[in-house]
C-alpha cells in the first residue's frame, strides 16, 4: 500500500500504481518470507503461482470494483480505491484505502468522513461474544442518523481465509457469533453511483480476548 500511494504522488497511471506496489509486495515477499507459499487458487488448467495482486481505479472508474488497471491517471478532485489482496501459505488477506487528489466535492469527503466515523463506532464491538449482525446493525443505524439510510450496503464485510471472499457476510441476517481465531474483513461503504464511492477495508483476527488488526496501512483520510 506504500508503495501505492507513493507511485500516486508521483503521477503514476493506474498501471503504473499496481506495478509499483505488485513489486513492493513481492520483494517484501521474498526478502522477508522466502518460505511461504503465496500461489492462489487457479482452474482445471493449473493454479495461480502468484496471489499478490493489486488494482487502482481512479475517477468514475471507482465504481468498476476489480476492472484491469488502465494508463488513466486520477485527475484533482477525484478519489482513486487501493486494493491489494494476498495469499500466504493459502490464507488470505485484504487491505483497501480510497486516497483523494486533492480537495474532494462536498459529496465525497463527506462520505469518506462518514464511513471513518463508522469504523471507530464499530471498533469496540470487534471482540468474542459479539453476534455479526450486531455490528452490521450499529453501522446501518449510523448511516441513517448520517442521512445515508437509503445507501445502506448489504453487508459490511465478510470471512476472509481459504478464500479471499469467502461465503460468511456482516450482514443483518447473520446467525454467527465472534470467536477466537476467526478472521474478517471490516468494511462499511457508501456507493451513491455517479457521485461518490468509498473503499476502505481491513482484515481483523478474532484474538482471545479482543481483536488484532492484520492490515495496518493508514486508515484515515489521505488527500494528495
Amino acid at each position: 500500500m506504500e508503495a501505492a500511494i507513493a507511485a500516486l504522488r508521483r503521477g503514476g497511471s493506474e498501471r503504473d500504481i499496481c506495478v509499483a506496489a505488485m513489486h513492493g509486495m513481492n520483494k517484501f515477499w521474498a526478502e522477508r518470507y522466502p518460505n511461504v507459499e503465496v500461489c492462489d487458487f487457479g482452474s482445471s488448467e493449473g493454479g495461480v503461482h502468484n496471489g499478490l495482486w493489486f488494482w487502482a481505479l481512479s475517477g468514475s472508474r471507482t465504481f468498476l470494483n476489480c476492472d484491469n488497471p488502465t494508463q488513466r491517471r486520477a485527475l484533482r478532485g477525484e478519489t482513486v480505491s487501493l486494493l491489494s489482496w494476498t495469499v500466504a501459505n493459502g490464507i488470505h488477506a485484504e487491505i483497501e484505502r480510497t486516497v483523494a487528489i486533492g480537495p474532494l466535492p462536498e459529496t465525497s469527503k463527506r462520505a469518506l468522513d462518514a464511513i471513518l466515523e463508522i469504523r471507530e463506532e464499530i471498533d469496540d464491538l470487534i471482540k468474542p461474544g459479539t453476534p455479526w449482525r450486531d455490528l452490521f446493525e450499529r453501522a446501518r443505524k449510523w448511516l441513517e442518523s448520517l442521512g445515508y439510510g437509503a445507501h445502506t450496503p448489504g453487508r459490511i464485510g465478510h470471512s476472509i481465509g481459504l478464500g479471499a471472499h469467502e461465503r460468511a457476510s456482516i450482514d443483518a441476517k447473520s446467525q454467527l457469533v465472534l470467536e477466537p481465531g476467526m478472521i474478517i474483513t471490516l468494511e462499511p461503504n457508501i456507493r451513491i453511483p455517479g457521485i461518490c464511492q468509498t473503499q476502505i477495508s481491513d482484515t481483523i483476527l478474532i484474538t482471545d480476548t479482543d481483536r488484532e488488526y492484520l492490515t495496518r496501512a493508514t486508515g484515515g483520510y489521505l488527500q494528495m
